[in-house]
């Protein structure tokens, strides 16, 4: 799928600059829009591929583009359209934008929701692909020492073992694994403060 996925057409101009184009010229000329516009505004000014693109014999392409060439910019080896170009630049300015605004939102969300706990590299070292926690064992991860405590049954061991984690089980997650020897710190300290 292109990276744009839609072009904006803006039908009264399009109309109103095409009106001594025939129905085949009008085709023509979307066509080759199109393709300008999914390889980034520029395509090469070569007869037989210019051709292709418009869905034309090169014989009825060399009789259209007297006509349909007057519209596009033709450079060296060049072929760009002074209007899509415009519009290809709008839509990556406002593509950027959007990217940098949805960065910053998510920034906020996330610290919104989960707080910007401390660092904890023991938590980290739990994802990595060669953990000390997991191992690959016939080719599929295998959790090795591992205690799978539910969130609503062991709520006080579930809860201590998230704050010696620093990671924080999102909500809807019932179940979730953690490291042996985590569980034990947590019930150790909770007989300490019984």
């Amino acid at each position: 799928m292109s990276e744009r996925p839609f072009m904006q057409l803006y039908v009264s101009d399009f109309v109103g600059d095409t009106l001594q184009l025939s129905t085949e010229h009008i085709g023509a000329y979307l066509l080759l829009l199109i393709a300008l516009w999914n390889a980034d505004g520029v395509l090469p000014n070569e007869e037989a591929k210019l051709a292709r693109v418009a869905r034309l014999s090169v014989k009825r392409w060399r009789k259209l583009a007297v006509d349909l060439l007057p519209f596009f910019v033709l450079g060296e080896g060049t072929l760009t359209h002074h209007r899509l170009a415009k519009e290809l630049r709008k839509t990556a300015e406002k593509s950027q934008s959007r990217a940098v605004s949805g960065a910053r939102g998510g920034r906020a969300n996330a610290l919104k929701y989960h707080g910007a706990g401390p660092a904890n590299a023991r938590a980290l070292l739990k994802h990595l692909p060669e953990s000390i926690y997991k191992q690959r064992v016939n080719g599929s991860l295998h959790e090795e020492n591992q205690v799978r405590l539910d969130r609503y049954a062991d709520e006080a061991l579930f809860k201590a073992c998230e704050a010696l984690s620093g990671f924080v089980v999102p909500s809807y997650q019932q179940f979730k694994s953690f490291p042996a020897e985590m569980v034990e710190s947590a019930r150790r300290g909770e007989l300490d403060t019984s």
